[in-house]
């Protein structure tokens, strides 16, 4: 039979006609035509040809919707034998979907219905994917008919998937899962539910396997949470959580290496933390980077990516290799999916946990609340288990950096949820560190994953230190203080493996010492705690060079020196000891302000200039002469508080872990000296150093500890006069504090800050530090030197509440000696007394002390007398600064220095009038 006879033409111009009753009719008779030659292939063959040919393709509504309703029929007719004819007939019923008629695409669905009720298994095998493509355009169709088919048509296909009798559906799954998250980012309500629903039915199939493609819909689904249908919202809450619990329960699984752990996949978009963990040196996207990825577009994971990774991490794990080897760039698709079983056989694949990584990281950085706190709640639950966990450590490094981000979160339940997070990870970070040997340990120093099982994986320290250095600087305070606490448990647990990353990441270097000026003093605590602890495994020329970077932060910043330089150095002198504070700060102090020519301000830390192998950001030994050196101190120091437009906080300045300190300026010198010797006097943490400079516990001369630390103060406190005296007076050198009180009003002058500086110090001596002291008058055998320094001081105040705290004091104790003296017996006499005091026993004049002295002073004089010159001379300049570095007439430290003194009293623009005064 001819394709022309194949159907008869009654049959043909009933199925075009325009009425729907003719055309049922001419199907019905096409019906019983194929029921009698079933057993005819051609002739099936040409009349299946010629429907699609001459109705299904054809320019006529009314022949399209014949050709459909007769589609159908030769299914039906053809019973169980549709097997043979199915692609024939379904591909003409999928491409009428396509259809501009709506009651096109209303036979188009009612046809592939009753063509699926007949092959039923077969559609789903063969056509699921194209299949589901169509439904989801349909769903969401302006025909409110075309929609109620497609719903009919949807769920018979959700039926035929789901009673299954193998139990496991035999279509293509990485073609229907790339098509899955093609679809899934739909913005319509309809298209997302119609979409939810066919994911909770494929993960109530359990031998589907679903959470193998989790990767690549999970950013799609988690961000139908943002939606603000609720029910949409709703169905994706009750959808993750129940993936969420298929994943705990996975663990069950058998336990492979993850493939890929700590590198992205394939195809893969970075999200807001991802590809942060490749090899050494590879530096993880910054705070803004990552803020700037963080937007609607999630990460996208590729199918076959997926399929070929865990292809590769199967047959590493079934060979006991520790390296999985990746599918070739010629692997075709059905060579890496790992579906090529045959119907029936349920395919279970371990789940890679280290895949959905980057999708709740993505989460954690959105700006919608609940998306991160339910990508916080999936971080949280895998860490509770006991697999994955280990699976994550690789990954520690993004998942640290998503956690902290999220605990300075306004709403409570996102930052207790990033604080557990927080809480876990560093709960694992302990169990990986003190569960590992040595092997381990070395490991972890070099920050490689390593092979083998996850429980001996180590972890990333390097990037986790980067991380942490970058959140440093983070606008949050609660940020900050997660990262700094981060830092401290790390140095105290691997101080060597620490120590190494800090030497090759100069940038944590700045950022710590940033921190010791953060306005949280919670964070200045825990930040000197970390340098301390550090300090104590580096030695102490690390050390040192901490104090001089801490110096230059000081120097460019007179509000956060006056603010925070007290609670820095008690810190430290409580972390540490304090007289390893004073001491390196006072050789500091004392080697960075001699004047130029002496060379030991740029020779000091010649030993500290050897950058470490391999650290291209080492500060290399500065081979300028100091006066070029001093000539850029003042406007880097000038602009070292410049705000971040982006978090509202200063910039952190660079300081390279391994160079000198430059000059200092003597005016940020001499009132550093002035703040430094108030806590020495004041502080509870330096009372055993009070105690050491006094050394009053018997009559024998004052130990060498005493002495050696005496003269290491005295040549830095030299820089203030004032605080020399108070020195010299609570070490008992009192005929040396005489000495100074006459040098200091007989050769130097007598400035407002230092009758200032004279009025504290008369406070302080009315203070418990000076009692020894002040029972010291009572002595009137050893007394004359002690009452000539006192009585100095009385004739340099002026008359002040000063002035007569100091005079009553003196006539009191004058009186109270002059009574006693004839009355007690002479200490000899007493059986067992002990002596009132020890210091008369060490009362002399050092005059190499006395020559420091001078020539400190000398030096501040100059500076002070330059200055006002140039302010009598050029009063009309305004812009002094300018001025003072183009002088000819002095040399270029001296004028650098001068100008820094002279916008140390009053910022730019200068008011001559109020600087000539300050002066």
């Amino acid at each position: 039979m001819s394709m022309e006879s194949a159907i008869p033409a009654i049959i043909m111009r009933g199925l075009k006609d325009k009425t729907y009753s003719k055309r049922k009719a001419a199907a019905q008779d096409l019906e019983r035509l194929v029921k009698g030659i079933r057993t005819e292939d051609a002739q099936v063959q040409s009349i299946i040809h010629h429907l699609e040919r001459d109705l299904c393709l054809s320019v006529d509504p009314n022949a399209r919707k014949g050709g459909l309703i007769a589609l159908s029929a030769v299914a039906i007719g053809l019973s169980k034998g549709v097997k043979a004819y199915l692609n024939a007939i379904i591909a003409p019923i999928i491409t009428c979907f396509s259809d501009k008629d709506a009651e096109v695409r209303y036979y188009a669905c009612e046809s592939l219905f009753n063509v699926s009720k007949i092959a039923r298994k077969e559609v789903i095998d063969r056509w699921f994917s194209e299949i589901f493509d169509s439904l989801c355009k349909l769903s969401a169709d302006s025909e409110q008919s075309v929609q109620n088919a497609a719903g009919m048509l949807n769920n018979l296909i959700k039926d035929l998937v789901a009673s299954d009798p193998s139990g496991a559906p035999n279509f293509d799954m990485d073609k229907f899962f790339a098509l899955l998250v093609e679809r899934i980012r739909v913005v319509s309500p309809q298209l997302r539910i119609f979409i939810m629903d066919w994911i909770q039915l494929l993960h109530g199939i359990p031998s589907l396997d679903l959470l193998y493609y989790l990767p690549a819909f999970l950013p799609g689904l988690l961000s139908y949470i943002a939606d603000t249908r609720v029910d949409v919202n709703m169905k994706a809450r009750a959808i993750l959580n129940s993936l969420l619990e298929g994943v705990v329960a996975s663990q069950a699984l058998p336990e492979v290496t993850p493939s890929g752990a700590g590198t992205p996949v394939a195809g893969a978009s970075p999200g807001p933390a991802a590809s942060a963990s490749g090899g050494e040196g590879t530096a993880p996207e910054s705070e803004s980077e990552a803020a700037a990825t963080a937007g609607d577009t999630p990460p996208v994971v590729g199918i076959l990516a997926i399929a070929a990774a865990s292809a590769a991490s199967a047959a590493s794990a079934a060979s006991g290799s520790g390296s999985g080897s990746g599918t070739g760039s010629g692997e075709t698709a059905d060579t890496a999916s790992p579906l090529a079983a045959d119907v029936g056989v349920s395919v279970q694949r371990p789940f890679d946990v280290a895949r959905i990584v980057p999708s709740l990281l993505w989460a954690c950085c959105s700006q919608d609340p609940a998306m991160q706190a339910n990508g916080l709640l999936w971080i949280s639950g895998i860490l509770s288990s006991g697999k994955f966990k280990r699976a994550l450590v690789p990954l520690a490094d993004r998942l640290v950096h998503g956690a902290l981000l999220c605990v300075s979160h306004n709403l409570n339940n996102i930052k207790n949820a990033a604080l557990d997070v927080d809480a876990a990870l560093l709960a694992l970070f302990l169990e990986s560190t003190s569960g590992a040997g040595s092997a381990g340990r070395a490991a972890i120093a070099g920050g490689g994953g390593g092979g083998g099982a996850p429980s001996a994986a180590a972890f990333p320290l390097d990037r986790l230190i980067h991380e942490l250095s970058q959140l440093l600087t983070h606008g949050a305070e609660a940020t900050r203080l997660a990262a700094l606490e981060w830092l401290l448990i790390m140095s105290q647990h691997e101080e060597g493996a620490f120590a190494a990353q800090l030497g090759r990441n100069s940038g944590l270097f700045s950022a710590l010492l940033h921190c010791l000026l953060d306005p949280s003093p919670r964070a200045t605590r825990t930040a000197i705690d970390v340098l301390a602890t550090l300090g104590s495994h580096m030695g102490p020329k690390w050390f040192r060079r901490c104090c001089e970077c801490f110096l230059q932060m000081l120097q460019g910043d007179k509000k956060m020196m006056q603010e925070r330089c007290s609670l820095i150095v008690r810190q430290l002198a409580m972390t540490l000891t304090p007289e390893s504070v004073f001491s390196t700060l006072a050789d500091i102090l004392t080697e960075a302000s001699l004047p130029p020519g002496t060379g030991s301000a740029s020779a000091s830390g010649a030993g500290d200039a050897t950058p470490a192998a391999g650290d291209d950001t080492a500060a290399a030994p500065v081979t300028e002469s100091p006066a070029a050196v001093a000539a850029t101190v003042a406007p880097a120091a000038t602009a070292a508080g410049a705000a971040s437009p982006k978090s509202g906080r200063a910039q952190p300045r660079h300081f390279a872990l391994y160079g000198t300190c430059p000059p200092l300026d003597l005016a940020f010198v001499e009132s550093l000296v002035q703040a430094l010797h108030l806590i020495l006097m004041t502080s509870s943490e330096c009372a055993r150093m009070r105690a050491v400079l006094r050394a009053t516990d018997d009559r024998a001369p004052e130990s060498a500890e005493s002495a050696s630390l005496f003269a290491q103060l005295f040549r830095c406190w030299s820089h203030n006069a004032a605080a020399s005296i108070g020195l010299c007076l609570l070490a008992g050198r009192f005929l040396q504090a005489y000495e100074l009180i006459k040098l200091c009003s007989c050769d130097m002058d007598v400035t407002v800050s230092f009758l200032v500086d004279i009025d504290q110090l008369i406070h302080l001596i009315e203070s418990p530090v000076f009692t020894p002291m002040r029972l010291h008058l009572l002595d009137i055998a050893n007394n004359q030197s002690l009452l000539l320094a006192l009585n100095g001081l009385l004739m340099l105040l002026p008359q002040s509440s000063a002035y007569n705290i100091l005079k009553n004091r003196l006539s009191s104790a004058s009186a109270i000696s002059a009574s006693a003296a004839a009355k007690l017996p002479a200490p000899s006499a007493v059986p067992g007394a002990a002596p009132v005091v020890a210091f008369p026993l060490r009362d002399h004049l050092d005059h190499q002390h006395i020559e420091q002295f001078i020539a400190c002073q000398q030096s501040h004089s100059a500076v002070r007398s330059l200055a006002m010159t140039m302010l009598n001379t050029h009063s009309r300049n305004r812009n002094l600064f300018a001025f003072v570095q183009s002088h000819p007439e002095t040399e270029k430290v001296r004028r650098s220095t001068v100008a820094t003194y002279l916008l140390s009293q009053k910022r730019s623009p200068i008011d001559i009038s109020q600087v000539r005064d300050l002066l």
